[in-house]
């Protein structure tokens, strides 16, 4: 189960402009014991969710209307330092993976992508290793 250190549910946010994919990581996150407490279509309303719900875990898509995923994460690590952020996208190029990183991501997975991977992922970057 994903959960903080204290054994507190982790609070996640979900930011990708396709339905389905939000769907697969709400029922995925859920089902691993985290607690989904929102979903945004854009990096925009992203931003003023973040704000809103405080979110300890941020899965997010580079490609979406508006401001794009990378921009996003930028705005984000400036006004939510201590949130760990996963990129979940399908951009694999080896300057998608260093400009996320560089940006702050916590981490990065490619769709389409297996389940073991996501869950050790996030695993790994709640517990920082």
């Amino acid at each position: 189960m994903l959960q903080r250190p204290s054994r507190r549910t982790v609070r996640a946010l979900i930011v990708d402009d396709q339905i389905i994919i939000r769907n697969l990581l709400r029922a995925l996150l859920t089902k691993s014991g985290l607690n989904v407490v929102g979903e945004s279509n854009s990096g925009e309303k992203a931003l003023l969710m973040a704000e809103q719900l405080k979110p300890e875990l941020i899965c997010l898509d580079i490609t979406m209307p508006g401001i794009s995923g990378l921009e996003t994460l930028k705005r984000l690590k400036q006004s939510h330092p201590q949130t760990k952020i996963v990129m979940i996208t399908g951009h694999q190029g080896k300057g998608d993976v260093e400009g996320a990183i560089a940006a702050g991501a916590d981490g990065y997975i490619v769709k389409p992508f297996k389940v073991n991977t996501l869950l050790t992922t996030l695993e790994k970057i709640m517990h920082n290793n």
